[in-house]
């Protein structure tokens, strides 16, 4: 289970809970009300259809950096320096931990087209867990893989633990873990909320 800050009684509630099996039909019913009701006091909708099976990938060890390389590779470190440029892609990076959160991005024309980054998901251990996001016109050109391969280095040469999800049926998404040498280690769900327009 991984634990969001701000849903953090809640995930607790759910690993004392789940014994022996987390996909039990009564548990995952239980958390969702929970989710629906803790959401809905900032003004978000739970939207149970939209959740998904996500595969969770680690990299522990020293893991494979793609041969292909790209010479606009930018890090970025801060929001300031994030909106300097326009983002094509739905990634929504976490600047908050001057350590280890980080994106490395493919940059086109002064827009971000591809990138890997950082989220704000607490591990015990100070893991970082990290996904990769592309414009769909720029996908299957390799630039996921190069910005994560970027990424997974950089939180290694810190001695950070990394995960990295993704939906089960993103299946290029998770040929970018295999091509980095990634590990899968198990699946969750997530519970997917929108803001009230």
């Amino acid at each position: 289970v991984t634990v969001y800050s701000a849903c953090r009684d809640i995930a607790e509630d759910f690993i004392a809970a789940c014994g022996v099996d987390p996909f039990q039909a009564s548990l995952l019913e239980r958390t969702s009300r929970q989710m629906k009701l803790f959401m809905e006091k900032f003004g978000y909708r739970f939207d149970p259809q939209a959740s998904q099976t996500i595969l969770e990938y680690t990299a522990k060890n020293v893991c494979k950096m793609p041969k292909i390389s790209h010479e606009d590779i930018t890090a970025i470190k801060t929001i300031d320096e994030w909106v300097q440029f326009e983002n094509k892609t739905d990634a929504e990076p976490d600047f908050g931990n001057e350590e280890r959160d980080i994106a490395f991005a493919i940059v086109k024309n002064e827009a971000i087209v591809s990138c890997a980054c950082t989220n704000d998901a607490f591990y015990a251990n100070g893991a970082a867990e990290i996904y990769v996001e592309t414009a769909p016109e720029y996908q299957n050109q390799g630039f996921g893989t190069v910005c994560t391969g970027a990424l997974v280095s950089f939180l290694f040469q810190k001695g950070i633990p990394v995960w990295y999800k993704c939906y089960e049926n993103n299946y290029a998404s998770a040929a970018i873990a295999k091509k980095c040498g990634m590990k899968l280690e198990g699946k969750r769900i997530s519970f997917v909320c929108y803001a009230d327009e």
